[in-house]
């Protein structure tokens, strides 16, 4: 689980910018599954978190998705604890502006 999380990000991180959530079985990740009320809820979330800077991006998802320690992710990137902190910091905040405002 832990390789899949790592070569995903780094998977996107080479290649094109177009971020994708694939969840296989919702059940095996509940604590990364989201429910809305709409689809256009999810819709909003996916286009806002892939409006996100790349490294931005990379954090949330490490961090915030797939729940690794800062420490963590900041060794699969290749950044310091430091940096991955301030990038999950930045995504979240950027995410909070682009969902209040809408991302379309």
């Amino acid at each position: 689980m832990h390789r899949i999380a790592v070569n995903t990000v780094l998977e996107k991180r080479r290649g094109p910018a177009k971020a994708e959530i694939l969840v296989e079985d919702p059940t095996e990740y509940e604590e990364a599954v989201l429910t809305f009320d709409t689809p256009v809820e999810e819709e909003e979330l996916e286009a806002a978190i892939e409006s996100l800077p790349q490294g931005a991006r990379d954090a949330l998802l490490l961090c915030g998705v797939y729940g690794y320690e800062h420490s963590e992710a900041a060794g699969m990137l290749g950044i310091a604890v430091g940096t991955c902190k301030a990038q999950l910091h930045r995504a979240r905040g950027l995410l909070r502006e682009r969902l209040e405002r809408g991302v379309r």
